[in-house]
C-alpha cells in the first residue's frame, strides 16, 4: 500500500516527422568507390524532432543499421559504394517512440573518362565547341604535346559551351579536363579542329 500519493505528468507528443532523406539523383566521383553521405532530417515528435536514424539496403526490419552522426534533428552517414543503382530505407525513432521510414534512390557513377567534344561549329566571330560534360578547355597551335597547364585557356560559357576566336590559318589542338582532373592521355588531345570558310561562287 502506498503511504503517500505523489503527483506525476504525462505528456503527449505528436508523431515524428521523417521531413527529408537523400541523396537523390546522381553521384559521381573519379575513384572506384564512390563516397555517398546518407541524409536525414526529423521533425515534430519528442523534442521537436530529436531522433535516432537508421539505414538499411533491404528495409528488412532486422537489417538497420544506426547513423554515425545522429540523435538529433539532422542525421548523416557516409557510405563508399561501386557504381550503381541504390536504394536505402531510413527509419528514425524518437524518445516518445514515435517513429517514421522514408526511402531514398540514388545512382553512383565512376567518372574516370576525360570530356568528350561533341560537336563544333561557327557561331558569330567563334568557333564554338560543345562537350559532354562540365569542362575546362585549352588549345595548341602546334601539336597535342603540350601539358595542360600550358595550353591556352578557352573561354565558357555555362558548363559545356566554349569558344575560341575564329581564325581559317591554324589548326587547334584542344585538351579538355573535367572537375576530377579527368584529361586525355600525354600527347593525345580531346579535338584537333580548324575553322574554315566555305564560299559558293
Amino acid at each position: 500500500t502506498n503511504a503517500e500519493s505523489y503527483k506525476f505528468t504525462l505528456i503527449g507528443t505528436q508523431p515524428l516527422v521523417l521531413s527529408s532523406v537523400g541523396p537523390n539523383g546522381t553521384i559521381r566521383d573519379s575513384t572506384e568507390s564512390v563516397k555517398v553521405t546518407l541524409t536525414a532530417e526529423t521533425s515534430a515528435g519528442y523534442k521537436e524532432g530529436e531522433a535516432t536514424c537508421y539505414y538499411s539496403d533491404t528495409g528488412e526490419e532486422d537489417s538497420y543499421i544506426m547513423f554515425f552522426d545522429t540523435q538529433s534533428y539532422q542525421h548523416t552517414q557516409e557510405l563508399w559504394l561501386v557504381s550503381g543503382i541504390y536504394d536505402y530505407w531510413i527509419k528514425c525513432i524518437d524518445l516518445g517512440g514515435n517513429s517514421d521510414v522514408n526511402k531514398t534512390t540514388f545512382t553512383a557513377k565512376t567518372d574516370t573518362i576525360s570530356p568528350l567534344v561533341v560537336r563544333t561549329f561557327h557561331e558569330e566571330s567563334y568557333l564554338k565547341l560543345i562537350t559532354d560534360e562540365k569542362a575546362e578547355c585549352v588549345y595548341d597551335i602546334v601539336n597535342c604535346n603540350y601539358l595542360f597547364d600550358d595550353g591556352t585557356k578557352v573561354s565558357s560559357v555555362g558548363d559545356s559551351e566554349h569558344y575560341i576566336d575564329w581564325n581559317t590559318k591554324t589548326n587547334l589542338y584542344v585538351k579538355c579536363k573535367d572537375g576530377y582532373g579527368n584529361q586525355p592521355n600525354p600527347g593525345e588531345c580531346s579535338i584537333i579542329t580548324r575553322a574554315f570558310d566555305i564560299r559558293f561562287d
